[in-house]
């Protein structure tokens, strides 16, 4: 099948118009977009932000890092990008919904790591 249907069309467009997005969020804001306290804010203005310490949580972030989470997709997700440089979108953001929801650390810990590991990285979707 040649995927000539107008809901993939307008899937396509629709990715590609954030990916633009992120583009010019990243141009624009510089090196800022990687400080703690960015020009444009990256959470809702009215959600407070909880990070956890990484100094005192560490434990979760090296379990996070190499796999050994207990949860299985999370688990398979971290090892696969550790031993191939790459993870599929959709298991990059369970990766790190589990991060941020459930270990509240923070964000820029998992995306420091994504790039770091990453063959396919692109700061302005990671940081986006």
């Amino acid at each position: 099948e040649q995927g000539n249907n107008a809901s993939d069309l307008i899937w396509l467009i629709s990715h590609m118009e954030m990916r633009d997005y992120f583009l010019f969020n990243c141009f624009r804001d510089g090196a800022s977009a990687y400080k703690i306290n960015p020009k444009t804010p990256v959470h809702k203005p009215d959600t407070p932000r909880e990070w956890l310490s990484l100094s005192e949580h560490q434990d979760k972030f090296i379990r996070w890092v190499s796999g050994e989470t207990g949860l299985p997709l999370v688990d398979a997700g971290m090892k696969e990008l550790l031993k191939t440089g790459y993870t599929s979108n959709r298991v990059r953001q369970n990766l790190a919904s589990l991060l941020t929801k459930d270990l509240k650390l923070d964000w820029r810990l998992g995306a420091e790591w994504f790039q770091l590991c990453l063959e396919d990285h692109c700061v302005a979707a990671n940081f986006g």
